[in-house]
Parts: structure tokens; sequence; C-alpha cells
């Protein structure tokens, strides 16, 4: 009897190493991830529609001496801003969830692994309002404001 259970000893151990080493992966380093590829995608978005502010404010203006076909290629046309405004919207509503349904999220802010939860609302608010300014008057000054707030509270540089 003895013998059978200093046999199993080894096998218990790596279920409870192989058991705890999941747990910690997925209540610890799973939200961090999250967190982290969200500002990756953030981060993409303000990279990617920055310059289209711009020129769109330059042809507006008339300062903008470039060919019309870049132009063209910068502005965006009725189905993709369509498809930028859900992207926004999506990202939203996948940051709010994450600090909503993550168990330990509270605890992984406090020790300053992940941004703090009224840090990921307001970065949530900001991407609802930035995707509300498609289409409005003054949309080029709007959009240029949120991509500040977020680069600010991202501290992150806009090229």
């Amino acid at each position: 009897m003895k013998e059978a259970i200093l046999f199993l000893i080894p096998y218990f151990i790596t279920l409870l190493v192989g058991g705890l080493g999941y747990l910690i992966v997925y209540y610890f380093w799973e939200p961090i991830r999250q967190v982290n590829n969200y500002k990756k995608e953030i981060i993409t978005i303000i990279t990617n529609f920055a310059n289209v502010r711009k020129v769109f404010e330059m042809k507006k203006n008339r300062d903008y001496t470039g060919p019309d076909e870049l132009y063209d290629e910068v502005v965006l046309n009725k189905d993709e801003i369509t498809q930028v405004v859900r992207d926004l919207r999506n990202l939203s509503g996948r940051l709010r969830a994450t600090i909503n349904t993550e168990v330990f999220y509270s605890f992984l802010s406090h020790i300053k692994l992940i941004p703090k939860k009224t840090k990921i609302e307001n970065i949530s608010k900001i991407l609802i309002g930035w995707s509300n300014s498609f289409g409005q008057e003054n949309q080029s000054r709007l959009i240029g404001d949120y991509i500040n707030s977020l680069a600010k509270i991202l501290n992150i540089p806009i090229y």
C-alpha cells in the first residue's frame, strides 16, 4: 500500500502544479494580455485615422496641395466610416466587458499590473464619443480631441 501511494505522489504533484498553473494563466495572465492587446488596437486605430483627419481638414480649408488621388485614398467613404464606427464601438464594448467580467480585475489593477477600472471606463467613453463624432459639422476637431485624449490617457505619442 505504501508503495502505491509513493508511486502516485508524482502524479498528484503534477496535477496540482498543472492546475495551479492553469488558474494563474486564466485568472491573472489572461486579463493582463487582453488589456495590452486592446491598447495595441487603440494605437493602431489612432495611427490609421490621425492623418485622415488632418488631410480632410487641409482639403476643407483649401490648404491641401497634394494630388486628388491621395486625398481620395485617405478620406473614408460611407461604408468605411460605418465600419470604423462599428470597430470603435466594438472595442469600447470589449473593454467594458473585460473590466466587468474578469474575476481578479480589481486586484490586478490595485497592484498596478493593469489600468484602473475608471481609466478603462474613460477610454471606453472616449471611443464611443469618437464613433459619434463622424458626420458632425466639426468632426475634424472632435476626432482630434478624442485622439489627443486617448494618447494622453494611454501615454502614447501621436505621429
